[in-house]
């Protein structure tokens, strides 16, 4: 009987032991997976980082280029104004007129 109780006390100390190593081992595991998850979350955030940086820097410039657009065609349009000014003048009015005539006729009917 003492060597049974001997035996089983051996026993509940090696499983002791062992569930101490896998406390362990699973403390090592989990710090393993959040410094793995950090670096993922880092690079994650590095490369969105980039893409907005790309993503301003093609906004910017496409504002720049319809900035540029407008300025020319506004120069286009005060030459040929400057060049045909009474053509100017009649093809004003009568779009002017054309189009309050399309909405005389909105509110007859």
């Amino acid at each position: 009987m003492a060597e049974t109780n001997s035996q089983i006390r051996e026993e509940l100390d090696s499983l002791k032991e062992d569930i101490a190593n896998l406390r362990s081992d699973v403390g090592e595991l989990a710090s393993a997976v959040r410094a793995a998850g950090t670096e993922q979350t880092r690079q994650a955030r590095s490369s969105m980082e980039e893409e907005v940086r790309r993503a301003r820097e093609h906004l910017q410039q496409t504002v720049d280029q319809a900035r540029e657009y407008g300025h020319e065609s506004v120069e286009r349009a005060e030459q040929r104004v400057g060049e045909y000014p009474f053509t100017t003048l009649a093809t004003a009015f009568g779009v002017g007129f054309a189009i309050g005539k399309l909405l005389d006729v909105g509110r007859r009917c």
